[in-house]
């Protein structure tokens, strides 16, 4: 069988080179270089491309299109046509949408999800193959790692699925979805009166859901000069 793969983020590109000992045949595309993506990816092994001419490619050749770490609506004549097979990292139905593990962690969740599922209609609504939950504690780097590591295992066993024919779907549950926006760059900013309002925790946990390589938290003096927030440590107390 072959398989065409789609992703730009770091975590995606990563997940790509777990599979790389696989004996599936796979090919693998992302977009041109932006600040979410690995450089050592580029040449060798990901072809680049306009996302918005995916149309143009030769999608027939392939038996399923995976899109890991992807930001751009697929047309639905090609989601109708071809099995595509989304990962989004959270408990789905809830967090639907963007920015799915930044919100995720600013609301207080402990545990997310690695969830594979197959394309609909609308967005991240499609029947579920696999999902594994992993912590949410940590740096975004430590987060990143499990999702490399839960959707790499999760992604494989799908293959071989496919490849025998087991593949199984289970519809979602439409009564506990939840939908998230993705975040814009000014929400970063933790202002004063902000600051008075929130908890440890809560501060604690924005800063960490906005590590690199995302717009950093951020405060801005009188001066308007802005002081970016790039990591934090939470007081083991007590009162924590």
């Amino acid at each position: 069988m072959k398989f065409a793969y789609f992703g730009y983020r770091s975590w995606a590109e990563s997940i790509l080179r777990e599979l790389e000992e696989s004996e599936f045949e796979i090919d693998a595309f992302t977009i041109p270089e932006n600040e979410y993506s690995n450089n050592n990816f580029r040449e060798e092994e990901m072809k680049v491309f306009n996302p918005k001419e995916i149309s143009e490619l030769d999608l027939d050749k392939y038996d399923a299109l995976l899109f890991y770490g992807w930001s751009w609506i697929i047309k639905q004549y090609i989601v109708d046509s071809k099995v595509c097979v989304c990962l989004h990292p959270s408990p789905l139905p809830k967090y639907r949408g963007g920015s799915p593990i930044q919100n995720q962690i600013i609301n207080g969740e402990e545990t997310s999800a690695v969830s594979l599922f197959k394309m609909g209609k609308g967005i991240d609504d499609g029947p579920i193959y696999y999902q594994e939950n992993f912590s949410l504690e940590g740096s975004l780097k430590n987060i990143f790692g499990r999702i490399i590591e839960v959707g790499s295992k999760l992604t494989e066993k799908l293959l071989k699925d496919f490849k025998e024919g087991t593949a199984d779907l289970k519809e979602q549950d439409e009564s506990l979805s939840t939908i998230v926006k993705r975040r814009k760059p000014h929400e970063s900013e933790l202002p004063i009166e902000k600051l008075k309002e929130m908890t440890g925790r809560q501060i604690y946990n924005l800063i960490r859901s906005l590590e690199d390589p995302y717009p950093n938290a951020y405060l801005v003096g009188k001066d308007g000069k802005k002081v970016f927030l790039k990591g934090a440590e939470l007081e083991n107390s007590s009162d924590d």
